[in-house]
This record gives structure tokens, sequence and C-alpha cells, in this order.
């Protein structure tokens, strides 16, 4: 996380603001017999791992999560960079994937709007049977759905998954994140660019961000508030108006001496009941072991997997997704090619 200054809510007989400054990067994980002890220490904790991970730290791999954290925010250890940005950029991620496409995919080639309801795949070839009852076939093929579609059985895959496959897909799990946003007529919260609120109920509305902020969306009266894991799948299966009741409940706690107005809108995706997602990224969890990791990435037949979560280093993170989905077309660009063709490296006993 980058050096930032804080405001801190602490949930207790009187309400305490506090100033901190962050100013190491470095991920910090609780002793598994010495974790946070309060309502402040929970929501520091949250802050330093749940959000990042979408998953508290019991529910991670200590090893897999630093490993990761390494790679991508440490420079020293082969990370990009100490930042952990907020893209506003209007035009979305999309934009990186749609001009890289114009460079070489023809209308003819892409098909939207269209559900697949099976995969048939063998040693000769795979079949993407659509809902429409229409179908596509092909010598190879990259499957990138999500790892929490392939969990939750949304797609049929003909013949079934062997074992070890079946059992990558179960081990690895999928976390939720969730981002709810809060627009209002004028700002009337903290001038640093994050809150944290710290309840005696651990990841309840805990991270706070203003996007009306100069860098950000200055005037916009926008503030996001950010839930993950358990919690994101609790909320979502509340209503609209009882997700804003209770967000509304803990900004009035966080400033009982202000009036706050209704939002002018509010705004939530549910990426844990969205069949196209079923969460929002994956988590290596402490029962996940690296050959696991090599059987949710191996090849079945001639049906190859591609993803976040089939990245060792990056899974939870776009460019892990992106490294993947080039490496695994690289190699089935040779297979297609006729140049040695491989399986990718599977355990089926270990």
């Amino acid at each position: 996380m980058r050096p930032a200054r804080w405001t801190l809510w602490m949930m207790c007989s009187m309400q305490l603001t506090i100033i901190l400054t962050i100013t190491s990067t470095i991920l910090r994980l609780p002793e598994a017999h010495n974790g946070p002890r309060n309502a402040h220490e929970m929501a520091a904790e949250y802050m330093n791992f749940d959000w990042e991970y979408a998953q508290t730290p019991l529910q991670s791999s200590i090893f897999a999560t630093a490993r990761n954290s390494n790679f991508t925010f440490e420079p020293d250890t082969g990370g990009f960079s100490h930042d952990n940005m907020l893209s506003i950029d209007q035009r979305g991620y999309k934009m990186f994937i749609q001009q890289e496409a114009e460079s070489f995919l023809k209308p003819q080639q892409l098909r939207l709007n269209t559900l697949v309801d099976s995969v048939e795949w063998s040693a000769s070839g795979v079949k993407a049977v659509f809902s429409d009852g229409s179908s596509i076939s092909a010598d190879y093929a990259i499957c990138t759905f999500s790892l929490g579609v392939l969990k939750n059985d949304d797609v049929k895959f003909e013949p079934d998954f062997p074992n070890y496959k079946t059992e990558a897909v179960a081990t690895m799990t999928m976390g939720t994140y969730t981002k709810i946003y809060l627009q209002f007529p004028q700002k009337f919260w903290f001038d640093t660019e994050f809150a944290l609120y710290a309840d005696s109920e651990r990841g309840r509305y805990p991270v706070w961000q203003s996007l009306d902020k100069e860098g950000f969306l200055p005037g916009s009266g926008i503030i996001l508030v950010t839930v993950t894991g358990d919690y994101s799948e609790r909320i979502e299966a509340l209503s609209d108006t009882e997700v804003k009741e209770e967000t509304m409940s803990v900004l009035r706690t966080m400033y009982p001496n202000i009036t706050i107005p209704e939002p002018l809108d509010f705004k939530f995706h549910r990426w844990f009941n969205d069949p196209l997602y079923r969460g929002s990224f994956s988590n290596w969890p402490p029962s996940f072991v690296s050959q696991h990791h090599d059987n949710l990435r191996a090849n079945v037949g001639r049906l190859y997997f591609a993803g976040e979560a089939t990245s060792q280093n990056y899974y939870g993170y776009l460019h892990g997704a992106y490294f993947e989905g080039r490496d695994i077309a690289n190699v089935v660009a040779k297979c297609v090619n006729g140049d040695s063709c491989v399986s990718l490296r599977r355990y089926e006993k270990y």
C-alpha cells in the first residue's frame, strides 16, 4: 500500500478521530496465536489484508500471499511498484482488450451476448454448445471462465473433469470484493483519501474512500465503502434498501453532529450471485498446495485454461489474467501450428 494519511473512527462509548500515518509497504500477517484484540486492531488488520485479498488471513495461505504481494508490490523482489492505485479512467479496463483485439480480430470471429451451456472436450477437439442451441467446434480451445463459474457448475463439461482437476477447482477459493457507492449533494466527510471505521463486528463497512477529492472526481459528492468475503455474501442476500440503510447508519455513527441527507444515488454489484462471475477474484487457501495449482492450470484433452486463478504469482490480479492468457495462447499456437504441442504439468497422485 502506498504511504497515505487515514482517518480512523473507533466504535466505543465516545467517538474518537485518530489520524494515522502509514509508512510501510510490507505486508504483515498476524500470528495465529496473537490476532487482533479489539475493534481498532481488527480494522487495521482488515485494511492491511482483507481489503487486498477479499478474505481473512485465516482463510489464506501465508506463503502464497507473501509471494503474491512481493511479485506485485515489491520492486526489489520482482514486483512492479509500491503504489496501489484506483483507476478513474471512464473508458474502463476494456479499452486495453479492445485496442489489442483491433489489431487482429475480425468481427466474424467474435460472438457477443452468447451464453455457453456446455463444453465437450476430448483428445481430438473441443465443442462449445450455447444456450440458443447453436454450437462451435475447434481443434483446440482456451477456457477463461472465472474460478467461481467453474466451482458453481454453471457450465457443464462433458465428460466430467478427471478427479485431480475437480479437486483443484474445488480447493482453490473465490473471494468476493464489493464496492458500495453513495452520491450526495455535497461532501461532508473526511479530507483524507481513506477512512477506517472500527466496529466491534470485524469487516462491517470498515474501509471508506472519498472520490470527491483532488486527483479523483472533485465535486462529485461520491464516497464508497468496501466490504469483502463473507460479509459481501451477506449483503448480497439483502435488498438494496436494506444495504443502503446499513451504510447510512454507519455514516451517521461516524458523523453524529451532522444531519446527513439521503443519497442522490446508490449502487453496488452482486458479484457473488452474478452467474458470469460467481465472485470477484481467486484466493489461495491454506490447504491449497502447488500441485493443486498445477492441476488447476492443466489442460484436459485439447481444452486449455487461463485466467487470474491459474497464475501462481499473480492470482487475483488483472496482470495475472493477462500474463496467463498470453502464455497459454502461445502454448496453443504451437499446437495449432504443429510445433511441439505439449500437455501442461499435472499430478494425478501426490
